[in-house]
């Protein structure tokens, strides 16, 4: 059932660029690159920070100082690591953190408003699925620039769990974290994992002696 559900978020995550453009319009490689690495690195490990490392290494990825800036985003006390993201597309990261598990994607450049009115279709492809799922905020965001926007959804069900997504953009590249390229980071966050299903015992084959008198 696990393995399902999560074969199913990937491939929603995976086909939701799509079914949000416009059918005039075609989606920009560089957004589609962006929900992409969301899907492979942080869906696919349900933001799991040990397993989102082990891919890390097997892709040989250079890990970036945690430092200035990008510190200041983690949680008090908590532990992260970030890495680049090799990609012709554009500029790209991976970060996770520790407590509360959480894996993030960040990008130097992007179309806001297309990121935007992807995401915000989220919801209604992870209910199509069977999960619950709405936007809990939807404010603006002030950047070096001017003012991006921070949308956050939740999703859930009892089988899957229940996490938050978050897109925080900037209205111009660059323009999020002070002292770095990035203008866009997607974010899925763990608030409760699902409980794991009780193993059944195997049957013993051991036959009893009968019973005698």
């Amino acid at each position: 059932m696990k393995k399902r559900l999560t074969t199913t978020l990937t491939l929603v995550l995976g086909g939701l660029a799509a079914a949000a453009a416009p059918a005039s319009a075609a989606q920009k490689p560089e957004t589609t690159e962006f929900l992409k690495l969301l899907t492979d690195y942080c869906v696919a490990n349900k933001s799991l920070p040990e397993a989102v490392r082990a891919l890390a290494r097997q892709k040989k990825l250079e890990p970036i100082p945690v430092e200035g800036a990008m510190k200041s985003l983690m949680v008090d006390g908590s532990t992260g690591q970030i890495w680049k993201v090799p990609s012709a597309l554009g500029h790209f990261a991976l970060s996770v953190q520790d407590d509360p598990q959480t894996c993030t994607i960040w990008t130097g450049a992007v179309d806001s408003v297309e990121i935007q009115g992807t995401f915000k279709a989220f919801p209604k492809g992870l209910q199509s699925q069977g999960l619950e799922s709405k936007i809990s905020t939807n404010e603006p965001l002030q950047t070096q620039s001017g003012v991006g926007r921070l949308i956050m959804l939740t999703a859930e069900s009892k089988a899957y769990g229940r996490y938050l997504y978050t897109l925080a953009v900037g209205d111009q590249p660059a323009s999020l974290v002070p002292g770095t390229l990035f203008q866009a980071a997607l974010e899925l966050r763990t608030i409760l994992r699902a409980p794991r299903a009780p193993v059944a015992k195997p049957q013993s084959s051991e036959r009893r002696p009968p019973a005698t008198n």
